[in-house]
């Protein structure tokens, strides 16, 4: 039998993941990683791996807490439930005491060309999958009249993604938290102001 590990996955997983999401990849050192786990650098390795396998599990990590704080408004038909669960799941993170300022992805987003290889592919699947979702829930929105029949629903999707990496960047200089949440709730508003048009 395998001895037990004096840390858990989980612990490790936030722990890196608000590292990189302070200081980027480019400026996080394995030290820092082994300082912020409190696990020994060698231990560290061996159970997770290297730096950018660390990135990986940050990146892994950051995609899968969003996709809880949505629950199960991320597969709901309705575009007036689907689409205010997704702005509110961006501005609930952005907007909470404990994490850094702006969001992983976009920092990661920032100096995409400097990242490994499958620090790369982590990040472009978490934006190619942020995009599709954002796709269904425009196309739910055409077809349900909310958006005019000649809305591009991949186009949407695009300025509701470009929307909420503004919102990254605003936070992430100012951190003013009332701003983030009133791009969201204006995003929101736009789109319920269609429902209840005469």
């Amino acid at each position: 039998m395998a001895p037990k590990r004096g840390f858990s996955d989980e612990a490790v997983a936030d722990a890196v993941m608000q590292v990189f999401w302070t200081h980027g990849y480019r400026a996080t050192s394995i030290d820092d990683l082994a300082t912020a786990t409190g696990v020994r650098k060698g231990s560290l390795h061996n159970a997770f791996g290297n730096k950018e396998d660390l990135f990986v599990i940050a990146i892994e990590r950051y995609a899968k807490d969003f996709s809880n704080r949505m629950a199960d408004k991320a597969d709901d038909a309705d575009p007036l439930v689907a689409v205010p669960a997704f702005f509110r799941a961006v501005t609930s993170r952005m907007t909470e005491a404990h994490t850094p300022p702006g969001c992983l992805t976009s920092a990661a987003c920032s100096e995409f060309g400097e990242l490994p290889p499958r620090a790369k592919n982590a990040v472009r699947e978490v934006v190619e999958q942020t995009r599709a979702r954002l796709a269904k829930f425009a196309s739910a929105a055409v077809n349900s009249g909310l958006l005019p029949a000649t809305t591009d629903p991949k186009a949407q999707a695009d300025l509701w993604f470009a929307i909420t990496r503004g919102m990254a960047a605003l936070h992430k200089v100012t951190g003013d938290t009332d701003a983030v949440e009133r791009i969201a709730e204006t995003v929101i508003a736009q789109l319920s102001g269609r429902a209840t048009a005469p």
